[in-house]
């Protein structure tokens, strides 16, 4: 169940349920803590990025238990939060920390806000942070994130296979 109404995003590839995503940051849109973001035309992949700009893309999938990114992305923002690495990747810092976490995903002009609560699993005074770099190589084209079940535990989505779109909204909260 979801609250308000479901927001439907075009597929850019209903293989992979593929999806554009408009910025990647920590706060709300009008925060200058932005990982990735777009403009009119195209979209900066990072912040240390001296490239021409590229558009972001995200896969949806219900398979995936964490959020991954692009390494650098991911990297920056552990780097803000204050987290540290383990050998196989997962970031941690100590719980008391977590609620200060935020990151959002604009997509399609709305923004996707999820809080320490939703990106962290505690584990006695340590949190896992539930985002691991991972750098995409794909057949199907860019991949940058994969939106997995740590951002639909907050969002609802509905994959809609004949109109090739996803559809997405704020989960009903549970007492």
């Amino acid at each position: 169940r979801f609250e308000g109404d479901l927001h439907w995003v075009p597929l850019v590839n209903a293989t992979w349920w593929q999806i554009q995503i408009d910025s990647v940051g920590t706060g709300s849109s009008d925060s200058d803590n932005t990982l990735s973001t777009a403009t009119s035309t195209a979209t900066s992949r990072t912040l240390e990025d001296t490239q021409e700009p590229t558009d972001i893309y995200a896969i949806v999938d219900s398979g995936t238990s964490l959020i991954t990114g692009p390494t650098p992305d991911v990297t920056a923002l552990m780097t803000e939060w204050g987290a540290e690495s383990n050998f196989a990747g997962q970031y941690f810092l100590p719980c008391i920390q977590a609620h200060t976490l935020s990151l959002v995903f604009t997509i399609d002009g709305i923004e996707y806000a999820l809080q320490g609560r939703d990106l962290t699993i505690a584990s006695g005074e340590l949190c896992l942070i539930l985002i691991m770099g991972m750098d995409i190589e794909s057949t199907i084209g860019q991949v940058d994130w994969i939106l997995g079940d740590a951002f639909m535990r907050k969002f609802y989505v509905v994959h809609d296979y004949e109109g090739e779109r996803i559809g997405m909204a704020p989960v009903v909260k549970r007492l």
